[in-house]
């Protein structure tokens, strides 16, 4: 495993890919040790914003991984962050209590040499929660793959891209991905570029199910589809 993803790192840096993770603040340690630590730190450069137990600070910092905070309590203010202190060419957005599998990384990496390629998504798998609520997101992976969408656990673009749009809109505390979405697929139709939706899913906590299977956010993906 770690001669595989040694490799898969070798690519990402010839490529200029950078990696962008968004830290939930619960259970950091466990999440981390999971989704990273185990796979050999699978993307090139991991940064946590907001949430960050003070005292794991050190210990990323000697695997060289590049800290940063963003002090305003908000997912697209820390994806912000995140994206502008990013070096690469391309931007990779990982929540930490989300699993890339190496084919999904694969799948990623040669989608991202193709020319037409803007950025791209995948399906989403939940670990855990209320047997209805994994189940409806299928509805949402659905969705994601006619609308060319990205579920904000998972989300690659250009950083180029990235700076164009100006990243994620502060105006939205949920469903900032959809919205992050609906104007790249605008912005790749005059670039002649495309979002891609990939077939490998991630697998991610639980946790979201209740958090993002609400009204509000139900409300806001239909109003998204009828703008877009």
């Amino acid at each position: 495993m770690a001669d595989r993803y040694s490799e898969y790192r070798k690519v990402a840096h010839n490529m200029g890919v950078d990696a962008v993770a968004l830290v939930p603040g619960p259970n950091f340690t466990r999440l981390f040790d999971a989704s990273f630590h185990s796979h050999e730190r699978p993307l090139l450069v991991f940064i946590p914003v907001n949430g960050l137990p003070a005292a794991i600070v050190p210990n990323l910092e000697l695997r060289s991984f590049r800290v940063v905070f963003e002090p305003f309590n908000q997912i697209a203010a820390s994806r912000n962050a995140a994206g502008l202190a990013a070096r690469g060419d391309w931007l990779v957005f990982v929540d930490a209590d989300t699993q890339v599998s190496p084919r999904l990384f694969r799948e990623m990496m040669r989608t991202m040499a193709r020319d037409d390629c803007l950025g791209g998504g995948c399906p989403i798998i939940f670990d855990s929660g209320p047997w209805l609520g994994r189940h409806t997101v299928i509805v949402w992976n659905l969705t994601a793959r006619i609308m060319r969408w990205a579920a904000g656990s998972f989300l690659f673009c250009r950083a180029s891209a990235f700076h164009e749009l100006g990243g994620f809109s502060p105006d939205f505390f949920a469903g900032e991905e959809v919205d992050y979405c609906i104007r790249l697929n605008r912005l790749g139709r005059r670039l002649a570029k495309r979002m891609v939706y990939l077939n490998e899913p991630v697998i991610s906590s639980g946790r979201k199910v209740k958090a993002l299977f609400t009204w509000q956010n139900v409300g806001h993906g239909l109003q998204a589809i009828a703008t877009s």
